[in-house]
């Protein structure tokens, strides 16, 4: 589907009424709930993996599909196992400080092509953990796929605490300047980050930023180059 902007407004209002009521539940509570995510994910697995590969064209078998969808039930469940106890950082001489994490409302989440179920939990994992409530942009490459995952963690999760709005670059710049959403995370290209962050930095949004290009690939000394060029290329 190509939805709009009122889509993405619905989605933000959702997750906005949401917020205070999933935040409330505590720590233990949604870790329950990512767990049941995790299950819900087990439980479509095959399903999830051949969308994967027929929409983004991985094999299944290999570090590929089936890998991808197996991690995403995998990291549900190592968020879930984060330990978030206050940590005191000052006790002495009458005075105590404490370091408590909160969350910061709704999160905008922006994924990419090339594992967009796996980065996608990557995303809304911990920030669904911490207490927020997330709003989704899949790539336009790999909408299905993202869409198919947050319906199967949707039979999971309590209501509006997770949605995916799909659409072109016009619903992924309207998610960034959106005056509602907190924090931007994004994996993609670097050009696209660039116009990220000068879209957000009307509302002092906080970003995590994955940004892509070619990796460096390091030949130590003791490497015989003709015997490793063709694999590390």
């Amino acid at each position: 589907p190509e939805q709009t902007a009122a889509d993405l407004e619905a989605a933000i209002a959702a997750a906005q009424a949401a917020q205070p009521g999933w935040a409330g539940l505590g720590h233990a509570e949604r870790s329950a709930y990512l767990n049941r995510a995790a299950d819900a994910v087990e439980a479509n697995a095959e399903a999830l993996a051949v969308l994967l590969s027929r929409e983004q064209g991985k094999p299944l078998n290999g570090p590929n599909a089936r890998f991808e969808v197996g991690a995403c039930a995998a990291w549900l469940r190592a968020t879930a196992s984060f330990e978030l106890e206050p940590e005191t950082l000052v006790e002495e001489d009458g005075t105590r400080a404490e370091l408590v994490y909160r969350p910061l409302g709704v999160v905008g989440a922006i994924g990419p092509w090339n594992w967009p179920m796996m980065i996608a939990v990557w995303q809304l994992a911990p920030a669904l953990r911490m207490g927020n409530t997330v709003v989704m942009k899949p790539s336009s490459s790999t909408p299905l796929s993202d869409l198919a995952l947050v319906h199967v963690l949707n039979t999971a999760l309590p209501e509006n605490v997770l949605h995916a709005v799909s659409g072109d670059r016009t619903v992924g710049n309207l998610l960034v300047e959106h005056p509602g959403i907190a924090k931007i995370m994004f994996t993609g290209s670097t050009e696209a980050g660039k116009a990220i962050i000068r879209n957000s930095a009307g509302t002092v949004k906080r970003l995590t930023m994955e940004l892509g290009g070619n990796d460096a690939g390091l030949v130590l000394p003791d490497a015989d180059p003709q015997a490793i060029a063709q694999d590390l290329f």
